[in-house]
């Protein structure tokens, strides 16, 4: 096993990417919550949709980098590359099903990575999708 697919290697890079585009789309949420204060004549937002519209971006924001090039900022910093099990791009369905299933398991996800071969977490599995590691200097 290379050091580049080993379990801990692999795991730090998922996570790091992870927090990396967490980090992005809290700045992309405080832009969204601006614009919801300013059409609200600026009051606060105290309408529990607003968790449905958090969401929304959330998943738009994922949704998008992996259906545009498999790669969202964070993964693209840590050289990872999300496809389908056939190597083509991300679906819709596999988008929402990857992402409902990363937020329902959110860090559980990553426990299945610890007794599979392909290294593979529950969010994968779920929607038939496959993380790599792609460096094109080796």
């Amino acid at each position: 096993m290379s050091a580049t697919t080993s379990l801990p290697y692999l795991l730090l890079r998922r996570l790091f990417a992870f927090l990396y585009d967490c980090l992005l789309l809290i700045a992309v949420l405080f832009v969204v919550t601006g614009v919801a204060v300013v059409v609200n004549d600026n009051e606060q937002i105290t309408s529990p949709a607003r968790f449905l519209l958090f969401g929304l971006v959330g998943f738009l924001y994922f949704a998008w980098f992996w259906r545009r090039d498999g790669r969202t900022l964070g993964l693209q910093a840590w050289k990872l590359h999300v496809t389908s099990d056939d190597a083509s791009m991300l679906t819709w369905k596999q988008c929402v099903i990857r992402f409902l299933a990363g937020l329902f398991f959110f860090g559980a996800t990553y426990a299945t990575m610890f007794v599979r071969a392909d290294r593979k977490a529950i969010h994968d599995l779920l929607s038939g999708t496959n993380i790599s590691f792609r460096n094109k200097n080796l």
